[in-house]
C-alpha cells in the first residue's frame, strides 16, 4: 500500500513508505513537545536535536533496507508481484 503516489521501483516502495512514516511520527512528536513547552523560554521548534534525530533515522532506515535486508538476510526489499505469484502456485 502506498502512502503517496510516488513513482518508485517496487523494491524501494517499502523504504519510501517507512521514511514517510518515520518523518511523520518524528514531526508529530516535535510538535507535541513544542506545544507542551510553549510557556518555557527554551521552547524551540525544529532545533538541532530534532534535525539530527531525523537525519539519523533516515540514514538508519536506508542502511537497513539497502544493506541488512538485501545482503545480510538475503531478502529482497519487497518481493516482486511475479515472485509472489510463483510461490502461490
Amino acid at each position: 500500500m502506498r502512502l503517496l503516489p510516488i513513482n518508485v521501483e517496487a523494491n524501494y516502495a517499502p523504504l519510501v513508505n517507512d521514511l514517510i512514516k518515520t518523518a511523520t511520527i518524528l514531526l508529530v512528536i516535535e510538535l507535541v513537545q513544542f506545544v507542551l513547552k510553549m510557556g518555557g523560554k527554551n521552547a524551540r521548534l525544529f532545533d538541532n536535536v530534532f534535525v539530527k534525530t531525523v537525519a539519523f533515522q533516515v540514514v538508519g532506515l536506508v542502511l537497513y533496507y539497502l544493506v541488512v535486508d538485501k545482503y545480510i538476510t538475503g531478502a529482497n526489499v519487497a518481493p516482486r508481484p511475479a515472485e509472489t505469484a510463483e510461490k502461490k502456485q
